[in-house]
């Protein structure tokens, strides 16, 4: 499962060109609906580094094939929960997992 969640959130960094703490911070919504994985993925603007506008990115095959092997993972309100289930998860966190991947 951890893999999985692993896959998706740095899956959505490398194919949609946002940060770890955009990708982080992203709503459930904001990849799926009732159907399924979104044909794009939603960026707001609360969420960027510029805070400029809102903006949505197609999804491409590999991202698709990940966010829907980790739909079951994913949370109630954020996509990537944070420990304990409050918030989302920290960019931090986020950042030593992919430390820890990269020296494997």
């Amino acid at each position: 499962m951890r893999g999985d969640r692993d896959r998706a959130l740095f899956g959505i960094c490398l194919y949609t060109g946002c940060r770890i703490s955009e990708a982080g911070s992203m709503l459930t919504t904001d990849a799926y609906d009732v159907v399924g994985v979104r044909m794009k993925i939603t960026l707001r603007k609360a969420n960027t580094k510029g805070k400029q506008e809102t903006r949505q990115i197609p999804i491409n095959a590999t991202l698709k094939r990940y966010l829907e092997t980790y739909r079951t993972g994913a949370g109630q309100q954020y996509l990537f929960p944070g420990r304990h289930g409050r918030g989302h998860i920290n960019p931090k966190s986020a950042d030593e997992i992919l430390r820890e991947m990269c020296d494997r």
